[in-house]
């Protein structure tokens, strides 16, 4: 094996071919494309006001002496979960405490010298989790076998669940990858909705209070919230900052941004930073934009910093929220130019606006290939199908915990996915036609096609 002097374009090729960058979480990371299980007793916590039957602070473990054992009739997600923690084959899982299920509990029993009763109590669960070498068996119990589900629609109203909580926003829970967001856009009928339930009896959960405050102004505000606070920016800065990520989240292995349409899932995360934090940290809105925009485009330089194409990709989907927050982004990748790859920092540095970038970025990237053209507009695709999958996912992960909670939490939550994803679609929409429309901007045939027609709704 002989040493071989590399130019540029073939350094920059094998340094992006390595995944190299550290990436760091969010705190309190709770929903990510791969873990989008929502249990029926997060979703009280989130939707039912402090202080009302079933709510309980998200983090807050059950007591597990409030057990209700587990008998022959039941048909449930704990009972799915007693199959599975006793051995049945994947494809006997059904859920349906029956005749086998009974006899399986029974055999159990007997063999461990419990009360033969046929009846899954505390004290079988955990005779049960300890031999199979679970070490914290009340957590087990508390987490996965309490049942939580409230059984109809008023059942619901008796613990302050009110659906109408579920109507006012469109959610995506984002990440640059170093850090999620969640971005709650006031839906047209948001302002009207919010004051009717400020009027209402409906004790309204503290931390939710401002939600209704911006939901309510006119024309209504952007809410994004981080870990520590909440921020407010434009419908337009919004929709920028989705379709920045989602372009460029397949831009280089190992990269870590995605964007998911979440109804349920994006509420709970708030609501956890918002008991980890302190509710009054969340009951005030930052207007420093600015600085939280600044710090959002480090985060990102700091995962795909060698990468020309992510680059690339996350500007062209800011333009199509305009001019204003392309060159904010450009502005912060300046101030940290020296910590970015070499042909990336060229680019940074000469870009004047965010045509310029662009089109420094295509033209890069054509020097590469047809190939390398044709990579990128797959991987710009690739992103927007994976917010489809996780959407999609996202919705299948909150099914179960929204219909225990009654027809009427399951229909607005199921709306609320379905509106959600229609959004993010319109997104998809408008970049895909600002991509198309590179060819006639800068004279070159950037793509051979057309985007696909991707079809984002929920089933």
């Amino acid at each position: 094996m002989t040493n071989q002097v590399l130019n540029f374009d073939q350094f920059e090729r094998l340094y992006e071919s390595y995944d190299l960058n550290s990436i760091n979480e969010a705190e309190d990371v709770l929903f990510t494309p791969e873990d989008l299980i929502v249990e029926p007793e997060e979703l009280k916590a989130v939707l039912a006001p402090e202080g009302a039957t079933g709510a309980k602070p998200v983090e807050e473990a059950l007591d597990p002496k409030a057990f209700s054992p587990i008998k022959i009739g039941e048909k449930s997600e704990r009972v799915k979960q007693l199959q599975k923690d006793l051995n049945f084959p994947t494809d006997a899982q059904d859920g349906i405490f029956g005749k086998g299920t009974e006899d399986k509990v029974l055999q159990f029993q007997k063999n461990n010298k419990l009360t033969i009763d046929g009846k899954v109590g505390v004290e079988t669960l955990r005779k049960m989790l300890e031999l199979n070498g679970d070490k914290n068996a009340e957590a087990t119990i508390a987490s996965k076998y309490i049942s939580t589900a409230v059984k109809s629609a008023a059942q619901a109203t008796a613990i302050k669940i009110d659906p109408k909580l579920l109507e006012l926003f469109d959610v995506s829970l984002c990440s640059n990858g170093t850090e999620q967001i969640v971005i709650m856009i006031p839906k047209k009928d948001a302002p009207a909705k919010a004051k009717a339930l400020q009027q209402s009896k409906f004790a309204i959960p503290e931390w939710f209070k401002v939600y209704l405050r911006h939901a309510g102004t006119f024309p209504p505000s952007v809410l994004i919230v981080a870990a520590e606070g909440i921020y407010q920016c434009t419908v337009e800065f919004a929709k920028g900052i989705i379709s920045a990520l989602a372009n460029a989240a397949k831009q280089i292995a190992g990269g870590a941004a995605f964007v998911i349409g979440t109804g349920v899932q994006g509420l709970i995360q708030v609501a956890n930073w918002a008991a980890k934090k302190g509710t009054a940290a969340f009951q005030k809105v930052s207007m420093a934009f600015d600085a939280f925009f600044t710090r959002f485009c480090n985060g990102f330089a700091a995962v795909y910093k060698a990468s020309v194409q992510a680059f690339t990709a996350f500007i062209q989907g800011l333009q199509t929220a305009g001019l204003v927050i392309a060159g904010a982004a450009i502005k912060a990748f300046k101030k940290i130019s020296a910590q970015l790859g070499s042909a990336v920092k060229a680019i940074v540095n000469a870009a004047t606006d965010a045509a310029s970038f662009i089109k420094a970025g295509i033209a890069y990237i054509t020097k590469q290939g047809a190939e390398a053209l044709a990579t990128f507009k797959k991987n710009v695709q690739a992103g927007w199908d994976t917010v489809i999958v996780t959407t999609q996912k996202a919705w299948n992960g909150a099914k179960s915990a929204v219909q225990a909670s009654g027809e009427a939490i399951a229909q607005t939550a199921k709306k609320t996915y379905t509106e959600t994803a229609d959004y993010l679609k319109s997104c998809y929409e408008e970049g895909k036609k600002a991509f198309e429309s590179l060819t006639d901007i800068y004279g070159d045939p950037i793509f051979e096609s057309s985007f696909a027609d991707l079809d984002f709704s929920i089933a």
